[in-house]
Order: structure tokens, then sequence, then C-alpha cells
């Protein structure tokens, strides 16, 4: 499982225990102190991407019930560009799944899409991780799923950007020609290295 999701769950879940050792929250009902106190909540859809369950948590990130949201189509709460990402990469998975059959799979695929939020007019971003659950056949059977809100994350890299004078797709492109370099100076390096290894061994001959 994807170790910055397990240390976000282990933090989370630490809250939760101060909250109750202090008594702060009044409240009787672990499950009503959770799913105010966490802010990552979970859901599960079927590959026709309707809602199966959901956490009443949810509600705090997009505004929907648990209620609401059940037998509903994800695509209708999402953007279509951000219905364009998700499919994508649930074909992906799909694909890999069949070509790499695995019981137990263990990382989930990562995205940012665009969600309207119920009681918002501005529309908000959400990371959404997805992680396919498999039959005894390891055939895909359903989707498990997170999401966090993150609009306010994604607010502040678009001022980067601005203050940087470039757009997101930009800033990919030149982190991707700089990563690029560095592959290219480590190639040059292991080269050097070799030639100097070969020379060093005619040296001692």
């Amino acid at each position: 499982m994807d170790k910055d999701f397990l240390m976000g769950q282990v933090d989370q879940l630490r809250s939760i225990v101060d909250e109750l050792e202090t008594h702060q929250n009044k409240k009787t009902n672990i499950y009503d102190i959770m799913n105010e106190t966490i802010d990552e909540s979970f859901w599960t859809m079927g590959l026709n991407l309707n809602f199966e369950t959901a956490q009443p948590s949810i509600k705090k990130i997009i505004g929907y019930s648990e209620e609401e949201l059940l037998n509903t189509s994800f695509e209708s709460y999402i953007s279509k560009e951000s219905v364009d990402i998700f499919k994508a990469k649930l074909n992906e998975e799909v694909l890999y799944i069949k070509e790499h059959p695995r019981k137990n799979l263990d990382y989930f695929e990562r995205m940012i899409l665009n969600f309207k939020h119920k009681d918002k007019t501005v529309d908000i971003w959400c990371e959404v991780k997805i992680k396919l659950l498999l039959d005894d056949k390891l055939e895909p059977v359903s989707i498990f799923g997170t999401i966090k809100d993150v609009t306010e994350q994604r607010l502040i890299e678009e001022i980067l950007y601005k203050k940087l004078d470039m757009n997101e797709e930009k800033y990919k492109k030149e982190l991707e020609e700089t990563q690029e370099e560095l592959k290219n100076i480590k190639l040059e390096l292991k080269a050097t290295k070799k030639e100097l290894q070969e020379l060093q061994e005619l040296k001692n001959k």
C-alpha cells in the first residue's frame, strides 16, 4: 500500500485518539468522531461507475450525503475532462490486471479530479485514489477509492505557476526535460567510470 497514504491515515488516527483521551468531544459514537475528524473519505463503486457504498464523511468533502450518492453515477459529480482522466486510468488498470493477474493489489492509482460541489458555486479539486477489487478468478468486480479535498493546494500551485510565469503543462515539461538531462548525466558518469576502470586494469597489467 502507498506509504504516503498509510502515514496520512496514521496521523489522522492519532488525532482521533488524542481527542478521545482528552474528552474534548462529548459524542459517544466512535463513528461520528471518525467521520468528523478524518479529512479523507472512502467509497466503492461498480465497474459501471455507480456508487455502491460511501462513508458519511464524504458529505464534508463534496456536499452530497451517502444516501444521495448510492446507485448514482460517479460521472455526475465530476467535470467532463475529469471523466476522461478517470476512465483512461481505470482502463489502464483493467488492462494491467489482465496482463499481470495478482490476487492482492497493494497499490493505489492517484489522480486529481475536478468535482462539482453540491453547495458551492465554484468547483473543487480532489485527490482520488483507486484500487480494483478482484474476485477468486482475478477478475475486476468493483472499485475501492478514497477522496480528499486538495482545492487549497491546487490554488497555491496555480499561484506559484503564475509567479514562475508558466502554466502547469509548461512546468511539467521543464521538469521532464530536467529529469532527462539528469538521466543523461548519470549515463555519462557511468561510462566515464567504466573507462577509468578499464584504464586502471590496463595499468595494473
